[in-house]
């Protein structure tokens, strides 16, 4: 569910890589606090457990939204020129 709440907006234009980056950080911070809240037990490992895929996954969220810019980018620049 993440990369469809991430890049259907990229793929929009309301959001851009740009924006993603610049709240990397406090995405990290919101994923840990989840995975602790989420976790059933106070054992670090349990969380760690979840918030490893889910960071992962963000990560790899990135780069298909960076990749999916360009195309959409390319699109328009040829869409303009022809």
């Amino acid at each position: 569910n993440l990369p469809v709440f991430i890049l259907i907006p990229v793929a929009l234009g309301i959001l851009n890589t740009r924006v993603l980056n610049q709240f990397h950080r406090q995405v990290v911070v919101l994923i840990f606090v989840l995975a602790a809240i989420l976790t059933p037990g106070p054992d670090i490992a349990s969380q760690l457990l979840l918030a490893i895929p889910l960071l992962i996954l963000f990560e790899l969220t990135l780069v298909a939204s960076f990749f999916t810019e360009r195309v959409l980018k390319k699109k328009k620049q040829t869409v303009a020129v022809s």
